[in-house]
């Protein structure tokens, strides 16, 4: 017996000086999850910034300007979540989740169409609300990207 309550006692140390915490209100401790802060990466032009408050997202995304052929990539935080995807006048769209703190999403243009840039029309539904942004990209590599903060 006495061996186990002194196993109990070292993982219950090793567990608290590894992992982050902080004192709940009725005095036990509550794991906290790190706060994300994703940068955005070096190749990207960071176009603007949007708040959400809910992490449960849907992303969609068509064609900005005139439907021409554009195809791009989509990426969140560095993977691909749509990949080769002919944009179009109507939304297409993938949920994603993401933590507290802060994000990106970005687009790789796979082919400019007849017209450059590639213009993408993103919108961002956190439940409640849709915020909407045009994300630029050519096929040279200069690729777009947005950062989104989410506030839970």
């Amino acid at each position: 017996m006495k061996f186990l309550y002194s196993l109990r006692a070292r993982a219950l140390a090793l567990m608290l000086l590894t992992a982050p915490f902080a004192l709940s209100s009725c005095g036990l401790f509550d794991l906290v999850e790190p706060e994300a802060d994703e940068q955005i990466p070096s190749g990207y032009t960071e176009q603007g910034t949007i708040t959400v408050t809910n992490g449960s997202l849907q992303i969609c995304a068509r064609d900005f300007g005139t439907i021409d052929g554009d195809v791009i990539d989509i990426l969140i935080d560095g993977t691909t979540y749509k990949s080769n995807l002919t944009l179009t006048g109507s939304d297409q769209c993938f949920s994603k989740t993401l933590s507290k703190g802060k994000h990106w999403i970005g687009i790789i243009a796979r082919s400019e169409g007849s017209l450059t840039p590639c213009t993408a029309g993103i919108s961002v539904n956190d439940s409640k609300t849709t915020q909407k942004f045009e994300l630029n990209a050519y096929k040279n590599g200069t690729n777009g990207a947005y950062t989104i903060k989410v506030e839970i």
